[in-house]
């Protein structure tokens, strides 16, 4: 699931309560324009700023890219005002020599491949998890989520640095992993769709939402 700095696999399991946050609740302010400014915060908004660092022939596969490309257009026309809550599955202490991180997990029962079978591990692996999480709009449930973790850690690490302690996420895909016997495809196993997105993007976001110019 993950790798420690040492590089050795780590699995769920490994994980004990004092490193692991199960159903972190959270609400995010979403600040009105200042005056002067017209219109509400958009989709846009947020789109314009994740275009800025996910390009459309992103490494993580086209299907993201595409996704940033279209919410920074305005394709989706929503807007955005009063209060954002959720609640965040699990967050995952990863230690290192050189300093903890800190993950967001969430868990998806989404059915991927044909619905008149039984689903595969197979189907779970590789570009087929980048088109679904773009599909269901994953990637900005998944900023929220890490700009709320980034306000969680900012009030509680004093010597909090986001480049240090914002590990990304992992959105596990439970029909796709089978234990032991998961799939590979290269390091990565079948049902984790992983990615670490740059610190400065979570912090501009975190920003937006609140109305605010400065850096962190």
């Amino acid at each position: 699931l993950f790798t420690d700095d040492a590089g050795t696999s780590l699995c769920l399991a490994d994980f004990t309560r004092a490193d692991r946050l199960d159903e972190l609740d959270f609400e995010l302010l979403l600040r009105p324009r200042a005056a002067g400014d017209s219109g509400a915060l958009s989709d846009r908004d947020l789109g314009d700023a994740i275009a800025r660092w996910i390009t459309p022939d992103d490494s993580l596969g086209q299907p993201l890219g595409v996704w940033a490309a279209q919410l920074a257009a305005g394709r989706f026309g929503v807007d955005l005002g009063g209060h954002l809550t959720g609640s965040i599955d699990a967050i995952f202490r990863v230690r290192s020599a050189d300093g903890d991180r800190y993950v967001v997990s969430d868990y998806k029962t989404n059915r991927l491949g044909n619905f008149d079978a039984a689903p595969r591990p197979e189907q779970y692996l590789g570009n087929a998890l980048t088109e679904a999480m773009a599909h269901h709009h994953y990637p900005l449930q998944a900023l929220l989520y890490s700009v709320a973790l980034h306000r969680y850690l900012r009030g509680r690490l004093p010597d909090y640095n986001p480049d240090q302690h914002l590990g990304g996420v992992a959105y596990l895909f439970v029909r796709g992993m089978v234990g032991p016997a998961t799939p590979l495809l290269g390091e990565h196993p079948a049902g984790v769709w992983s990615w670490r997105p740059p610190s400065g993007l979570i912090c501009e976001l975190s920003n937006l939402l609140d109305r605010q110019a400065v850096t962190i």
